[in-house]
């Protein structure tokens, strides 16, 4: 019900809260996947739990917005090394809305400059790190959509479980 709730505010500061650089993101999540399980791993005896390898997957809210455009194929490798499969939900509306921002003008720090930019639900990205990753998308572009992402969660964690004996 939150992503209902989900707007822009009047002003942003800088354009890096409505950036999505996706190639910082995928190269991210593998090191610290890795991490979290090499912490576990590690305290089996201390914290009197098991260890066990699990299917990894990684949830990605976007609008889908790529205005980096950078490379993602050296993440895109590294979850695939991994087995970590990427579910991305695309949150916003296909129209769009125009919404001004307040940034720092690159040459000159001291003062602001306004820009109009618009954003909107672009899916392009989205599938693309998908159908690399052996995921699936979801969009939600209304509030009528909200309803649905929850089984998309839901199924998406329990088509990715491994069943082990107890």
């Amino acid at each position: 019900s939150k992503l209902a709730e989900v707007s822009h505010p009047p002003a942003y500061w800088e354009d890096s809260q409505l950036n999505t650089d996706f190639s910082n993101v995928l190269e991210h999540v593998p090191k610290c996947m890795d991490k979290q399980d090499n912490f576990f791993r590690k305290k089996v005896g201390v914290m009197d739990v098991s260890w066990l390898k699990h299917n990894r997957i990684m949830f990605l809210f976007s609008d889908g917005d790529d205005h980096a455009g950078s490379d993602i194929s050296k993440g895109i490798r590294e979850l695939n090394k991994r087995k970590i499969k990427i579910f991305s939900i695309g949150v916003g509306t296909r129209a769009g809305k125009k919404i001004t921002i307040r940034a720092y003008n690159p040459n000159d720090p001291e003062k602001l400059v306004k820009e109009t930019r618009e954003t909107k639900l672009q899916m392009r990205k989205l599938n693309e790190i998908v159908v690399k990753t052996g995921g699936d998308s979801y969009a939600i572009d209304s509030a009528a959509g909200i309803g649905g992402a929850q089984s998309f969660l839901k199924n998406a964690v329990s088509a990715n479980r491994t069943l082990t004996p107890s």
